[in-house]
């Protein structure tokens, strides 16, 4: 099985700290993935992208990238692309060669584990019927089926730090990859909700956590926590992280205001 590691090609120095980290929790043999950087793609309302051969990116995306999202699983921006087309390229990969599985990591997965190269083999040999395999993850309640002592189905996660995808999965993803509507991890679980026949597992046991919870290629959107706060599921992720960053827009605010009240009363200070 090969293993990839995604990393933008500045951060290949801390990407080789991670691949350290890696072969210390037993991790071995990691080659680094250049990432495709958005930022470099030529993405205009008249061009929007053609000139790299994987991008196709459909209407509803362009609007989103050109207006703000309202959605988690809307593309925000450029880094979003990148991050996209980075794991496509790397199903391909798989397609291309003769392995029948690939781990697929990005820079920020931290390991929580040891011996993790044994312990990743037999999560594939006690299950290798998946399309998805999970290692590191965030799930909904719902839709979570346990299948064994080790490994459990889901319908429904986000990140993509941490998972092994089979061949058979690759070749489902593809088919479908573009143009692109949404997040790569949205568009690898929504998949599943419309291919009954496509299986993504998860590790009950967690081997890797992602380092940072928002992406860098992220942007904080308000209007998605919102919009989340209606699914009750959601709800014990968002509610702290909203209420931080409400906290904050309203010291914000406060802050504002009271500067527009002194300058205000120094301007009357100045008549008198």
């Amino acid at each position: 099985m090969d293993k990839y590691i995604i990393s933008l090609k500045k951060n290949h120095i801390q990407c080789k700290k991670t691949i350290d980290t890696l072969n210390k929790s037993g991790v071995n043999n990691v080659n680094i993935f250049e990432a495709i950087n958005g930022n470099d793609l030529i993405m205009t309302l008249d061009d929007i992208g053609y000139k790299h051969p994987y991008v196709n990116v459909s209407m509803a995306t362009q609007y989103n990238m050109y207006n703000g999202r309202t959605k988690f699983r809307d593309i925000p921006s450029r880094g979003a692309i990148g991050c996209y087309l980075s794991h496509v390229m790397l199903w391909n990969k798989l397609i291309d060669n003769d392995k029948e599985y690939m781990l697929i990591l990005e820079d920020d997965a931290i390991p929580l584990d040891n011996n993790l190269d044994n312990k990743i083999n037999n999560l594939i040999n006690e299950r290798n019927d998946f399309d998805i395999l999970l290692l590191g993850y965030r799930l909904k309640d719902r839709d979570i089926e346990l299948i064994s002592k080790n490994i459990s189905k889901c319908k429904y996660f986000v990140l993509t730090h941490s998972y092994i995808i089979s061949k058979k999965g690759a070749l489902k993803l593809l088919k479908h990859a573009f143009p692109i509507e949404m997040q790569v991890d949205n568009y690898m679980s929504f998949y599943s909700l419309f291919d009954q026949d496509f299986k993504i597992y998860y590790s009950n046991h967690m081997l890797f956590k992602q380092s940072n919870h928002i992406s860098s290629i992220q942007q904080f959107c308000i209007t998605c926590m919102i919009s989340l706060l209606k699914d009750k599921h959601y709800m014990r992720y968002i509610t702290p992280i909203f209420i931080f960053y409400l906290i904050i827009l309203i010291l914000f605010l406060y802050c504002i205001l009271k500067r527009k009240q002194i300058v205000k009363y120094s301007k009357k200070l100045v008549l008198c």
